[in-house]
């Protein structure tokens, strides 16, 4: 609902439903859906550039913080397998959500 919501470019006065909703696919979902999740946030961020700060700052502020948060968060974890798969072993997929966050926030610069 949140993709389609940004896809509309009609957004609500608060947009923290959408970007949590984002974020949580980004923590959580499959490869394919972080990478729609992502776009979308990219999308997003463009869309509020055009909003003026709140009292509390811009909410393009946050989401570059939540999704850097993120992303310190996947390589943390990643960074605990081996670096070199053994003969036996495939290599390991890439981390999408670090992927996807990263794609975001730098949509967002």
């Amino acid at each position: 609902a949140a993709e389609a919501v940004i896809a509309i470019g009609s957004l609500p006065p608060k947009v923290s439903a959408l970007i949590n909703a984002l974020m949580m696919i980004l923590r959580t979902g499959a490869p394919t859906p972080q990478t729609r999740a992502g776009g979308s946030l990219a999308a997003l961020l463009s869309l509020l550039r055009a909003r003026p700060p709140s009292d509390s700052g811009h909410p393009n502020d946050k989401v570059v913080a939540k999704l850097c948060s993120l992303a310190a968060a996947a390589a943390v974890a990643t960074a605990v397998q081996p670096a070199e798969p053994t003969a036996d072993e495939p290599a390991a997929a890439p981390d999408t959500a670090a992927t996807a966050a990263a794609a975001a926030a730098a949509a967002a610069g």
